[in-house]
């Protein structure tokens, strides 16, 4: 399951030392920057470290963990 991103978030992201699956467009990136003021960040392609690239930060998406509790919810 996947979610869209928003500036709080990704500042949490950049912040801290747990590995945490960002995708922009399927692939998976490395956020190196933040830009509040235009709501965007520089990232990085981590099939291709070279491919630097500036984007919305609302196209960025993260990959969500279901709880066991969520599992039991969804099964009605």
């Amino acid at each position: 399951m996947e979610k869209t991103m928003d500036i709080e978030r990704i500042q949490e992201i950049v912040n801290t030392s747990e590995l945490i699956n960002v995708h922009y467009e399927g692939t998976p990136v490395f956020i190196q920057q933040v830009h509040p003021d235009t709501e965007t960040a520089t990232v990085f392609m981590l099939n291709n470290l070279t491919n630097k690239q500036v984007v919305a930060i609302n196209a960025l998406t993260e990959d969500t963990i279901i709880q066991d509790e969520e599992w039991r919810n969804l099964d009605g």
